[in-house]
């Protein structure tokens, strides 16, 4: 007995000596920890920004980059529709593309990793002097300089694409190549469809004939159309060079009745010179727009205090917008709250009225209103109609199986083109 016992005991200490490690164990774990702790520490750290990216942006050729931003503009022009239809506001392009990220990937660390790699990509391509489609997509996401576009005016870019490219495949398929061209016919549709102005829509006309240009045969046994040169594209703004490169010598830069049928044009020079113009019509009718608005707050103000009141605000909205834009409740009621957080920055005070001002700015900032004199049409409100098959302003049409029918009609001005 007395030896089991003892053998017992030999054991229950050799078993607690196993339980608890000796001090010289424990120093050991714990440095080992620290040591542990301390690598993360250093592979974790932030690395200088430059070479971060450019390492990043190593692996991300401008080819590749093209071709996922013309997936993501046309996913994004078909959520817009959707959008539209039900009268919600549309996605800011910045947020698109981390939702378009999470959705191809599945998971928020891959999704973020593709984030940090567009992102790189984009600022090595598209900086001055780079890419102008990859400048613009920097541009308007935010992702070049930390600022992105007004909504309008993105709104407006991505249906000039649209319009470009419907003729020839679509965004996906055209904007797919780096040296992007459409022909020179269905750029002129498409800015009789986005140009309502008589004169400002001649003027981009001319532009459009002035940049054109027709492919030489290839050299005898090359076979084709000798391969188009867009690489002297400069920041986003300036002309792309239009000469023809390899065995087929430069491109012929005349237009006449026998060739105008084969003459293409750059999708970014059009696309970048309506922005333009767009622009410079915003500039000038900006004061006419306002006033127009002002008018029609003075006209629902029913109390005449001078404010506008939830249910003045949302009669206010219905008069200024287009008989066929949709606007479901949750969308005038994000309008509204943006109008009181407007107000309450300009006068320093909370309330649940809304200042002139500010209704002013939240209805330009979202085009919610028919501009008088318009030079070209409003995204937002067009694609609504576009959705209106009986033109009616009261529907919107939908295809068996639940996918939306846009249908793209002009202004009665689109017929009077100058010939060739």
């Amino acid at each position: 007995l007395s030896s089991s016992s003892a053998a017992s005991d030999v054991y229950k200490r050799q078993a607690s000596d196993v339980r608890r490690p000796s001090a010289r164990r424990k120093a050991r774990s714990a440095a080992d920890r620290a040591a542990l702790r301390a690598q993360r520490a250093v592979r974790n750290a932030p690395r200088e920004a430059d070479d971060d990216e450019a390492a990043v942006a190593d692996g991300v050729p401008v080819a590749q980059l093209v071709r996922m931003i013309a997936d993501v503009y046309d996913k994004k022009a078909a959520e817009d529709e959707v959008a539209d239809a039900r009268g919600r506001a549309r996605m800011a392009l910045g947020q698109f593309v981390k939702d378009f990220l999470m959705r191809q990937y599945g998971v928020r660390s891959m999704a973020s990793r593709s984030l940090l790699a567009i992102t790189a990509a984009t600022r090595r391509w598209g900086g001055e002097g780079g890419h102008a489609r990859v400048r613009a997509f920097g541009l308007m996401s935010g992702l070049l300089t930390g600022v992105s576009w007004a909504e309008r005016k993105t709104n407006f870019y991505l249906r000039a694409l649209v319009e470009l490219c419907a003729r020839s495949g679509g965004i996906a398929r055209v904007l797919a190549d780096a040296k992007a061209a459409v022909p020179y016919d269905a750029a002129r549709a498409a800015i009789s469809a986005l140009v309502l102005d008589r004169d400002a829509r001649r003027e981009m006309h001319e532009l459009a004939r002035t940049a054109a240009f027709v492919p030489h045969a290839a050299a005898p046994g090359a076979g084709g159309a000798a391969p188009l040169d867009g690489a002297a594209e400069r920041g986003g703004e300036e002309r792309v060079s239009t000469a023809g490169s390899g065995g087929g010598g430069r491109a012929e830069r005349s237009l006449d009745a026998s060739n105008s049928k084969r003459a293409l044009v750059f999708v970014d020079d059009v696309a970048l010179a309506l922005v333009r113009a767009w622009e410079e019509g915003e500039a000038s009718d900006e004061s006419l727009a306002r006033s127009a608005l002002l008018r029609v707050f003075e006209a629902h103000d029913a109390d005449g205090n001078g404010l506008l009141s939830f249910d003045e605000f949302v009669h206010c909205v219905h008069a200024c917008t287009p008989r066929a834009v949709r606007l479901g409740r949750e969308r005038l009621l994000d309008l509204y709250d943006e109008a009181i957080q407007r107000s309450a920055e300009l006068t320093g005070a909370e309330s649940d009225l809304i200042e002139p001002q500010a209704f002013c700015e939240v209805m330009h900032v979202h085009g919610l209103f028919e501009r008088p004199h318009a030079r070209f049409v409003e995204p937002a409100a067009d694609a609504a109609r576009a959705y209106d098959e009986r033109r009616d302003g009261v529907g919107a049409a939908a295809a068996p199986g639940g996918h939306a029918v846009c249908l793209l009609y002009t202004s009665d001005a689109a017929d009077e083109e100058d010939s060739v």
